[in-house]
């Protein structure tokens, strides 16, 4: 993921201003949590990125932390919530890191459509949660007969919103169908509260982009 690395690097200075009006995720996420916001929770927000969905647990008191694989972009966030705690990691790679901590909540929006593995990474997320914990996610929709969406795996293009995002090539997007996130909640003994589709944004002309929002509960060992 060394090209996602270097392409959220350059975003770091321009993406909340860029993504204010366009990016849907945040907004859907914290609707979908909202409820489930109480203080002193322990939660670990995959992609923190510029931190566009945790300060309603900042404000709770709760004990959040942020992992990114950009540098720049927690240095951002650091700047924002000082007492943040950050890690630097790659969501395909080790996550030693991570396994002396368990959490309430774990977040990755607008994260796994980058991961070349949906079934790993809730398995990672799996040990890392409290029963009874929440992981709540976004992905990329797989629509059979979507301009942009039909194909399971393809390169992003030129991603810019009139220009303020950076150019980026050879990233790949990976999309899955309801059903196929479903499957891989359920053969990880997790259980659907809410989902959602909606649309997260709209590419260069005018082409909707669809995503599913999912929060989910880890079922206790029987």
């Amino acid at each position: 993921m060394k090209i996602i690395e270097k392409y959220n690097d350059k975003l770091s200075g321009v993406y909340d201003q860029a993504s204010k009006k366009d990016w849907k995720a945040p907004e859907e996420f914290l609707k979908i949590i909202k409820k489930h916001i109480i203080p002193k929770l322990a939660v670990l927000d995959l992609g923190v990125g510029t931190g566009q969905i945790i300060e309603p647990f900042v404000k709770k008191d709760c004990k959040v932390y942020g992992i990114d694989i950009s540098a720049k972009m927690l240095e951002k966030v650091k700047r924002k919530y000082k007492n943040l705690n950050v890690t630097k990691l790659d969501l395909e790679k080790n996550w030693s890191r991570l396994n002396k901590h368990k959490f309430d909540i774990i977040s990755a929006i607008g994260v796994l459509e980058f991961v070349s593995n949906l079934q790993r990474i809730v398995r990672k997320v799996r040990k890392i949660l409290n029963p009874q914990g929440k992981f709540c996610f976004t992905i990329e929709e797989y629509i059979k007969s979507h301009k942009v969406q039909k194909f399971k795996v393809s390169e992003i293009g030129r991603t810019d919103q009139k220009g303020k995002i950076p150019f980026i090539l050879q990233a790949k997007v990976y999309r899955y169908t309801q059903k196929e996130v479903m499957d891989i909640l359920s053969s990880n003994r997790f259980s659907i509260i809410s989902k959602k589709r909606f649309i997260a944004y709209h590419r260069k002309n005018s082409i909707p982009v669809s995503y599913l929002i999912f929060l989910t509960e880890l079922r206790n060992e029987k």
